[in-house]
């Protein structure tokens, strides 16, 4: 899953959401910032607004079983949790984020209108689910 940050500051917020994700261990997920393409003439790729935010293998290897659905709520349940403190103390209102699966799915939060902590958990969980097929 990617989360794209946008508003003021993006890139340092989105650095900043990085290192804060990291520090609340939250089991089964794996988080890093993004580098865009190297260009040609540069010292290198320059770092992107974007968090990659990557589930453990036991959620994958689970996927459309029990097990799955649980994992993916319980890491789901904790990424809503801390990043509902983490807009609440650091990103403030004027950040945005944007959850993209790799099938296309996405969700976008709004600083200005977070919702309450259950809610925020309630729309993550809801775009983590596989859709039923």
């Amino acid at each position: 899953m990617e989360i794209r940050v946008y508003g003021d500051s993006a890139l340092e917020q989105a650095a900043d959401l990085t290192a804060w994700i990291r520090k609340e261990r939250i089991s089964g997920l794996t988080v890093e910032q993004r580098r865009g393409p190297t260009i040609p003439g540069t010292q290198g790729a320059e770092w992107l607004p974007v968090v990659a935010a990557i589930l453990s293998a036991p959620a994958i290897t689970a996927v459309g079983t029990e097990l799955a659905k649980s994992l993916i709520t319980a890491v789901g349940t904790e990424l809503a949790k801390s990043l509902y403190v983490w807009f609440r103390t650091r990103g403030g209102k004027n950040v945005d984020l944007e959850f993209t699966l790799p099938d296309g799915k996405s969700l976008k939060i709004h600083g200005q209108n977070i919702g309450g902590e259950q809610a925020l958990v309630s729309n993550l969980i809801s775009l983590l689910q596989p859709s039923p097929k």
